[in-house]
């Protein structure tokens, strides 16, 4: 009715938390979480994209403080009809390239346990050098698996017909995104951050300037096998801390020996 108030709040690919509730925190999959969750699950051996375009991703919280933000700036402005665009295509951009290979890096680490296959993701630029890579890799991943013995080829052979469709299903979904860029115009979001206070933009950001994608990437996919596939993560990281230190500490002591020796 007349004097009411209106926020249309319109993110652009929502993924996973990059703080509140918890990092890592989702619910419901987008196209980036999902290619990231396949590819950990060894059901996405290759990702077919215009790497160096833009993706644009916003984690949900910030979606969420935009949400809360706005309704209380409509109570302080004229103006009671605004757009709110949480993105990050113009003030923090991140790339596909960038995405894919945080997802790669990770995987490598710490590999679903629930993988039939061991992950890894490659990256192709075209349709042909997408299948070309897709059966190279059924093929290598086929033959080990039956070398190693571990399982029937009946078994292997039903994951390989999963990973090939799979694969086929992921980039028919993700390739619109992955083959366009879209740049949004989030002046109301950056005039709404400075607004705030400064004890508001900690407990309500909605601002993705500061965010560091590399750090954030690596909780998404921790995300993703601990809210998702319910694995324990947490245990095997920390695990992996103790060895990055242990090798260190390892390599310190040898070149003090060489200084020593020298």
């Amino acid at each position: 009715g007349s004097g009411g108030a209106v926020a249309i709040v319109r993110p652009s690919i929502i993924v996973n938390a990059i703080a509140d509730p918890e990092p890592g925190w989702i619910e419901n999959l987008s196209g980036a979480s999902a290619v990231a969750l396949y590819a950990s699950l060894g059901r996405c051996p290759v990702v077919e994209a215009q790497f160096d375009m833009r993706l644009d991703v916003i984690p949900v919280d910030f979606v969420t403080n935009n949400t809360i933000a706005a309704a209380w700036e409509l109570q302080t402005v004229e103006d009671k009809f605004k757009i709110y665009h949480p993105t990050s295509s113009t003030l923090n951009p991140v790339t596909i390239r960038q995405i894919s290979e945080s997802v790669i890096r990770f995987i490598r680490i710490f590999p679903s346990r629930k993988a039939f296959f061991r992950p890894s993701m490659s990256m192709a630029t075209s349709e042909r050098q997408f299948n070309i890579i897709r059966i190279k890799k059924l093929a290598a991943w086929g033959f080990k698996a039956v070398m190693k013995r571990k399982h029937p080829i009946a078994k292997v052979v039903e994951n390989l017909i999963k990973v090939f469709y799979t694969a086929g299903a992921l980039r028919g979904f993700f390739m619109y995104f992955a083959s366009n860029e879209w740049l949004y115009d989030a002046s109301n979001v950056l005039g709404l951050h400075s607004k705030l206070s400064r004890r508001d933009r900690e407990i309500f950001p909605v601002d993705p300037s500061a965010v560091q994608w590399d750090a954030y990437f690596e909780e998404m996919c921790v995300g993703l096998l601990k809210f998702v596939l319910k694995e324990d993560i947490e245990s095997r990281r920390e695990k992996y801390r103790e060895q990055m230190v242990y090798k260190k500490e390892l390599e310190a002591k040898r070149q003090l020996g060489n200084v020593a020796k020298a």
